[in-house]
């Protein structure tokens, strides 16, 4: 946990691997080896599915503001424990889910936040490409253009 007034922060290789991580999987996981009761279940799928209807709003409302608000719960969720435990890339904690809608919450941001970040590395990756695709042709016109030079 982050003392007070602090920024959580939240590395581009952290950032990178939760892409990578499908929550509903792991959630699926976890239902199916603790055995909750379908009470329970149902009230975690009312949580996302509030949750999620709450989250679209708010992005059409203001995107940008809204994606803020989205990546400073996910830096929470990853700060409090709940993302390492949940992908079980924490062993000292056990997964078992005590409050179903706040859980079903978390699964919502996640969704959103893990969506728009994957869009937002696909862009950086595709930029260095072509980044490098246009130093490497620069480099070669250079060279082509003294080759030019020498042979005139």
């Amino acid at each position: 946990m982050a003392a007070l007034g602090t920024i959580i922060t939240l590395d581009e290789a952290t950032r990178k691997l939760y892409c990578y991580y499908d929550y509903s999987y792991f959630l699926k996981r976890n239902l199916e080896q603790e055995k909750y009761a379908a009470a329970d279940v149902q009230q975690l799928h009312q949580g996302y599915q509030h949750t999620l209807t709450r989250l679209q709003h708010l992005l059409k409302q203001n995107k940008r503001q809204g994606l803020y608000h989205i990546d400073g719960v996910v830096r929470k969720l990853h700060s409090g424990g709940l993302l390492p435990m949940r992908f079980e890339l924490d062993e000292s904690r056990s997964s078992r889910i005590l409050r179903f809608e706040d859980e079903g919450e978390a699964w919502a941001y996640f969704e959103i936040w893990r969506k728009h970040e994957k869009r937002k590395i696909r862009r950086q990756e595709v930029w260095e490409i072509i980044v490098k695709v246009g130093a490497s042709l620069g480099i070669l016109l250079s060279i082509m253009k003294v080759i030019e030079a020498f042979n005139a």
